[in-house]
């Protein structure tokens, strides 16, 4: 219960204002192009993790390990919050991303989304970050 109680309420005082290019400026101000947010058991595993890339390098490289696809769809990141790409990607299953493209097309940054257990191993392991 404690664990719901503190989902809960990382939902509703953060992930619910934050929105894609929040993360996205954070992203760009880190010297490795990454940045994330995530929701953690009491014990510190993370639960849900939202992760923005950006730089050519580290937007190729997860592009290639995960295949993505676009799908057509342009979102506007000044409005899309964590909470919203969260509860999607719930009912989507697992892990989605988001691209934020330029005015010539080109990919800015993308944005993973890992809503089950699976889903944030496989997001960690991308970037061998620690637990």
């Amino acid at each position: 219960m404690k664990n719901l109680a503190h989902f809960i309420d990382k939902l509703s005082k953060e992930w619910t204002t934050k929105t894609l290019e929040d993360l996205r400026s954070e992203a760009v101000l880190e010297d490795t192009g990454l940045a994330f947010d995530a929701v953690r058991e009491a014990n510190g595993k993370r639960i849900f993790m939202v992760m923005c890339v950006t730089g050519e390098e580290n937007i190729s490289y997860v592009s290639e390990r995960l295949n993505l696809i676009e799908d057509g769809l342009v979102e506007d990141w000044n409005t899309l919050t964590l909470a919203e790409v969260l509860m999607r990607t719930s009912r989507a299953g697992g892990l989605c991303f988001e691209l934020f493209q330029g005015d010539s097309g080109s990919i800015l940054a993308v944005t993973l989304i890992a809503a089950d257990p699976d889903s944030v191993a496989t997001l960690s392991g991308l970037f061998d970050m620690p637990e």
